[in-house]
């Protein structure tokens, strides 16, 4: 084969590429769809790893034409609303209650329920049966317990306090068979989303102080524009949401107060 060609130079970036720590296995071009413009082993495997839940009902749904309808679905999302807008806000599959999600961004908080969960999972430890022993009181020193002295909790305890905060907040705000895991992430990944988008939110944030801006009006508006433009996928909360002024008032509180939505958009404002 002359070096000349320009399968050579693809083949020095592949192995450079490989050699370099990004996942490259040769043959495995074979995989991807050129019909769908889709890699399908990524998408598959990544919403099984991530959302194993939604991936069982698609699979209870669609037996073994799961993984072809889930691809129809995303490449007939993308042609319609494009990419960005699918990496935002995940892809709507009859069946499901919920968007698909498509991407993982960084949380607007220091912990949240997910992150939670995966932090009590051992991991790294094995349990054994030692048999029963005599707990004596009497000898040596007692430990000391982490986080009791003053300054012992970290920055984990403080997050972990305020997620309890915004979780308690929410439970004030919505009603029915809602869980936090509903909750959190429609207010503070989705409404929050969707308001970042607002370039004349940027612009006022960049313009005004915190207490100003929350007094917005556009602010109000574009937080009724964002919840209607969730109610598919997020019923149940959005109509409460539509329906009070108190629901609305308190996710504002949530976003300016517990998310950095007002310091996001201000710097977002500030690039333009």
């Amino acid at each position: 084969m002359s070096l000349h060609h320009e399968i050579a130079f693809e083949r020095e970036i592949c192995e450079h590429l490989g050699a370099n720590g990004w996942l490259h296995e040769e043959g495995s071009a074979a995989a991807y769809s050129r019909e769908l413009a889709l890699y399908a082993p990524d998408l598959i495997g990544w919403v099984q790893e991530a959302q194993p839940e939604a991936w069982e009902v698609l699979q209870k749904n669609h037996g073994a034409k799961a993984e072809a309808t889930l691809l129809q679905r995303v490449r007939q999302q993308l042609d319609q609303v494009g990419t960005l807008d699918l990496l935002r806000h995940g892809v709507e599959v009859l069946g499901l209650p919920k968007a698909l999600k498509l991407a993982e961004f960084k949380p607007a908080f220091g912990l949240n329920p997910q992150v939670l969960a995966r932090q009590v999972v051992l991991t790294h430890h094995h349990l054994r049966d030692l048999g029963t022993k005599k707990l004596d009181l009497k000898q040596g020193d007692s430990p000391a317990i982490p986080g009791m002295d003053p300054g012992g909790g970290g920055v984990q305890d403080k997050n972990k306090v305020e997620l309890a905060e915004i979780i308690a907040k929410l439970n004030e705000l919505f009603s029915g068979d809602l869980g936090d895991n509903d909750k959190l992430p429609y207010v503070c990944s989705v409404i929050r989303g969707k308001l970042l988008e607002s370039s004349t939110l940027c612009q006022q944030a960049a313009a005004n102080s915190k207490e100003q801006f929350s007094n917005s009006p556009d602010l109000n508006k574009a937080l009724l524009d964002a919840i209607i433009g969730a109610l598919d996928a997020h019923q149940l909360m959005s109509t409460q949401a539509l329906n009070s002024e108190d629901v609305r008032e308190g996710m504002i509180d949530i976003l300016l107060n517990h998310t950095n939505l007002y310091e996001d958009l201000r710097d977002q404002g500030l690039k333009e």
